[in-house]
């Protein structure tokens, strides 16, 4: 990871990675409905297989509807499954630079900067883009 040593690149690199995180976050969310609703219908299609008692898997291969849902299932949950690994690193590289930033808060705050302008920068990254750097969670 580079080295950012002011407060303006700390704070822009934060919003980025923050920026980042929450489009994974979304595509992963939109990866898990749309898993949920593809199984929602793929057990929809083969109820109907099951109550005649054609429960081979043949059946299945013949019928053209469930085999095309059970192998978009199988795609979405495999993309599900990467895209969440993304995002969990994702929020991993994000939480590093955040701990990062809180432990180099002090070092890299110019001392011309009163207590109360410091808390002021705070409250703006909580508030405006949701980046608690008052303590380590």
């Amino acid at each position: 990871m580079q080295q950012v040593d002011t407060v303006g690149h700390m704070t822009q690199e934060l919003v980025n990675r923050k920026r980042i995180l929450e489009r994974f976050e979304k595509k992963s969310k939109r990866y898990a409905g749309a898993t949920l609703c593809t199984s929602l219908f793929f057990g929809i299609s083969i109820s109907p297989l099951i109550q005649t008692g054609a429960s081979s898997f043949s059946t299945l291969l013949i019928t053209p509807v469930p085999l095309m849902l059970l192998v978009c299932l199988i795609v979405l949950i495999g993309q599900m499954l990467n895209c969440k690994k993304k995002t969990d690193k994702k929020e991993s590289e994000f939480e590093t630079l955040r701990q990062e930033c809180i432990d180099r808060l002090d070092e890299i705050m110019p001392d011309h900067l009163s207590h109360r302008e410091k808390e002021a920068y705070l409250n703006e990254m909580e508030q405006q883009f949701s980046i608690n750097l008052y303590f380590r969670s």
